[in-house]
């Protein structure tokens, strides 16, 4: 059964990214702190709560690093709190709504007034404020699109539509790649690597541990796709995970085709 994975040449980063994770809803008005250096006058009060509302992120500087995501969880829930407590209560002041405070990345998301969010911008500790976008899936394919064998390639002969007859000419995989129009078998097929080939691209995404040394992750020229490796979690990079739906992804991006699996065995 063997398959083969997508061909494209992108560079691969694995990087920190705009995806956060442990939610948790919180009364804007609900944290406290002795010494507040977030707190605001009158006027500022004023001045920060004009313009029209958006949604956004903030980030904080502090990621605090040492504190790693399961081994020290609440000392980590606890850092994160105590940092956002301030700002907390200055989003209370110019009245944002939609408040949600995060741990395992030290930042929260609010609507708030145009002017506040150029002003959290410019406080000291905060890293970064970007727009708060929804990242909507690609639509699954009907019935009648999941039995169109020309457009999934799906081996016509097979009993459960699995292995291709040739084992020369193998599955292109994973099926990410047909969903979001990018690779199909097919060259007729329109599809994105017939448009662009990814050079020069950067993609970063949270992986749940991934080997960067596998040989599809290597171009021909002994270039690895893998130009940052990250570990954000405080747990290593070599901490005990299954990394199989991180390997599936981290193919659709930038696997190599070079080497084919046969899930037979």
């Amino acid at each position: 059964m063997p398959r083969l994975f997508s061909r494209r040449p992108l560079a691969l980063a694995v990087a920190i990214s705009t995806v956060f994770f442990g939610a948790v809803s919180l009364n804007a008005g609900s944290a406290t702190a002795s010494a507040n250096p977030h707190a605001l006058t009158a006027a500022q009060v004023q001045a920060f709560s004009a313009g029209p509302a958006r949604a956004v992120i903030v980030e904080l500087a502090d990621q605090h690093r040492n504190l790693g995501a399961r081994t020290d969880m609440h000392a980590r829930a606890s850092a994160a709190a105590a940092d956002q407590a301030g700002f907390l209560q200055e989003l209370a002041a110019v009245h944002a709504t939609k408040v949600k405070s995060f741990s395992l990345i030290n930042a929260f998301a609010a609507t708030v007034p145009a002017a506040e969010a150029a002003h959290l911008a410019s406080e000291p500790g905060v890293a970064a404020v970007v727009p708060d976008l929804q990242v909507k899936a690609a639509p699954r394919p009907d019935a009648a699109e999941r039995a169109d064998t020309t457009k999934f390639k799906a081996a016509p002969d097979s009993p459960v539509a699995l292995c291709p007859s040739n084992p020369k000419k193998p599955l292109l995989e994973p099926e990410a790649l047909q969903l979001t129009n990018t690779a199909f078998n097919d060259p007729n097929t329109p599809q994105a690597q017939n448009l662009v080939d990814g050079t020069g691209v950067k993609v970063a995404f949270i992986a749940d541990g991934v080997d960067p040394n596998n040989p599809d992750f290597i171009r021909a020229n002994g270039e690895h796709v893998f130009v940052d490796y990250q570990d954000f979690s405080g747990d290593g990079l070599k901490a005990a995970t299954s990394g199989a739906e991180a390997f599936g992804d981290a193919s659709a991006i930038a696997a190599q085709g070079r080497k084919s699996y046969d899930l037979s065995t």
